[in-house]
């Protein structure tokens, strides 16, 4: 359950309307749901949200279903992808699959991570990269490496 917004209550009324749900779900469910909480004023409620999930997910390792056209949100969130077009799988696999056949998501509408297109880009422009790169984190390591060899062949 995500209560959007939560930042427009008081504490105390964001205490209550969490209690009236949970009572509420308590008398039908066995166990309660995951329940998150996001804001609209600081602009990162779906950021609170999904990371709320990833964390549900690590404790109790349950499958999380995220349906959505960010594949930054996919490529930082999700560890498979399955792409649907006009109802039917288009393409299924890990997300660093997914991510090397751009010409096909752009095909059904979709993109790829603009620190994937920054590195293929570089990758065009004859810059060594990994062309492959879709997470911030795969790209801090790529660069560190770049700056590893540089170091290297300023020794030789």
């Amino acid at each position: 359950i995500i209560f959007t917004k939560t930042d427009k209550l008081s504490a105390t009324q964001r205490r209550k309307s969490v209690e009236r749900y949970q009572a509420t779900l308590a008398e039908q469910w066995e166990e309660l749901p995951p329940m998150f909480c996001s804001s609209s004023e600081r602009g990162t409620g779906r950021e609170e949200i999904l990371s709320g999930l990833v964390r549900y997910n690590k404790e109790k390792g349950a499958t999380l279903i995220i349906i959505s056209h960010s594949m930054e949100d996919m490529a930082r969130y999700a560890d498979d992808i399955v792409v649907l077009n006009e109802g039917t799988v288009f393409m299924k696999n890990k997300c660093s699959e997914i991510f090397k056949e751009a010409e096909k998501l752009t095909e059904v509408g979709l993109d790829i991570p603009q620190i994937t297109r920054l590195f293929r880009r570089l990758r065009e422009k004859g810059i060594d990269v990994d062309p492959n790169v879709f997470t911030v984190e795969h790209a801090k390591e790529e660069i560190a490496r770049l700056m590893a060899l540089k170091g290297r062949k300023k020794d030789c």
